[in-house]
């Protein structure tokens, strides 16, 4: 009598479950709804900005492409329209967002490079804070296009102003952002000002920690 393979049984057991796992999954994602419109990247921003686990550099690829795709069919709105006015004003003012939210999120990468003082003691570590202020400056350079864009399309939906939408967070945004309430250029220059004279203080930086 052929002696029982337990371990054998155990694999291709294993083997089979994996496959069928594969399948199905496979399976999921071929009917899943392929990613078309900018409303559909903009939820998924949406969805994976949270506090627990926040990803910035994913949030802003989700956010730039969905200023690159086609905006949905009206009825698939993130709000609801009812005349071509209001559909025109939610176009400009979802742009006005998206270019908002990743003008704050490259903010918000500069301040996790940026030191706003250097102490005597940090001559230890001037290389490496150094090429942490290079890093700083060039994502707060790269803030300051999509600020601009921002009050752009901000002053464009003013051609629509009558034609509000239902989407209080934009409206009330657009409107700090043309009553200056906003002030995100003169924080993100501020803030290069003070790294580039750290940046040529560090750089020019003589050995005298241990005088």
């Amino acid at each position: 009598m052929k002696k029982f393979n337990f371990n054998k049984i155990v694999f291709i057991s294993f083997l089979i479950f994996s496959l069928i796992t594969f399948i199905f999954n496979f399976d999921n994602k071929l009917k899943a709804d392929p990613i078309i419109y900018a409303e559909q990247y903009y939820l998924l921003y949406a969805k994976s900005n949270n506090f627990q686990s926040v990803n910035i550099e994913q949030n802003i690829f989700y956010l730039q492409r969905a200023l690159m795709a086609p905006f949905a069919p009206v009825v698939q709105a993130l709000c609801k329209i009812t005349t071509q006015e209001q559909y025109i004003r939610y176009k400009y003012l979802f742009k006005m967002h998206c270019n908002f939210l990743i003008m704050r999120s490259y903010i918000q990468l500069a301040s996790r490079f940026d030191k706003e003082e250097v102490y005597f003691y940090n001559y230890l570590y001037k290389e490496m804070i150094i090429e942490s202020l290079k890093v700083a400056k060039y994502y707060y350079e790269l803030a300051l296009p999509y600020w601009q864009e921002a009050i752009k399309e901000a002053n464009n939906a003013t051609t629509f102003q009558k034609y509000k939408i239902d989407i209080p967070q934009w409206e009330d945004e657009q409107a700090k952002i043309l009553s200056g309430v906003y002030k995100y250029d003169e924080i993100i220059y501020s803030r290069l000002e003070n790294l580039l004279k750290n940046l040529a203080f560090l750089e020019n930086w003589s050995d005298s920690f241990n005088q």
